[in-house]
């Protein structure tokens, strides 16, 4: 599950993963070095659309957006085209996909041919509270479990396959010496979700003895 900390998205998803602990260990329980985890699946985001054109179908809906990403899924509303109330959801493999095609549409106030206003767009209900995640902020994440010797560097860069860092923050003793956690933001929102699913309890840094939370 997906932990709060002081409004943060923390690495602390699941907290009985002994076996895959000890999997990612070497032999004789040893942990592996400055393990690198890389993303295996992008996070999905389905979107509501309104304000197209009455005579557009699934194929039209795809072919628009297709520019913007990978779509998984369109599903049109069957109600009367009469009434011009017709909607749709236009799912995305990818939420920074998702995420630009939103920012395109704002942006440049696209207004399709027969319709009364420009295109709407915005995450459909549900995928706010399914993610854990405000499609209006970028949450910075609570990272624990650092080894004391471990450096800015070594932090930002195992990160930072899953996006571009925009702050870190490692805590710091008075004398300099660390305490163990720190917080961290993406620029990207998947990257937090990412990250969170990939890292969790399965990355090392260095000669550490538990792996990152």
């Amino acid at each position: 599950i997906n932990a709060v900390y002081m409004g943060s998205i923390g690495l602390l998803m699941d907290q009985s993963k002994n076996s895959a602990r000890e999997s990612d260990r070497g032999h004789g329980g040893t942990p592996r070095v400055d393990v690198k985890i890389r993303m295996s699946r992008s996070i999905p985001l389905k979107l509501f659309v309104s304000q197209f054109p009455l005579e557009w179908e699934e194929a039209e809906l795809r072919d628009f957006f297709s520019k913007f990403g990978e779509i998984l899924d369109v599903q049109v509303t069957r109600g009367d085209r009469r009434d011009g109330k017709r909607t749709a959801f236009v799912k995305f493999a990818s939420m920074t996909s998702a995420e630009d095609a939103i920012e395109a549409m704002e942006g440049n106030s696209v207004t399709l041919p027969g319709c009364n206003g420009p295109l709407e767009l915005r995450w459909a209900n549900g995928e706010a509270a399914h993610l854990g995640l405000e499609p209006t902020t970028v949450p910075r994440l609570f990272v624990g479990s650092i080894p004391k010797d471990a450096t800015d560097d070594e932090i930002r860069e195992l990160f930072s396959d899953y996006g571009k860092v925009v702050e870190l923050n490692l805590m710091k003793e008075d004398d300099g010496t660390l305490k163990g956690f720190g917080f961290l933001r993406f620029e990207r929102r998947e990257s937090c979700l990412q990250a969170i699913k990939e890292l969790n309890e399965k990355a090392f840094i260095g000669n550490a003895d538990k792996p990152l939370e």
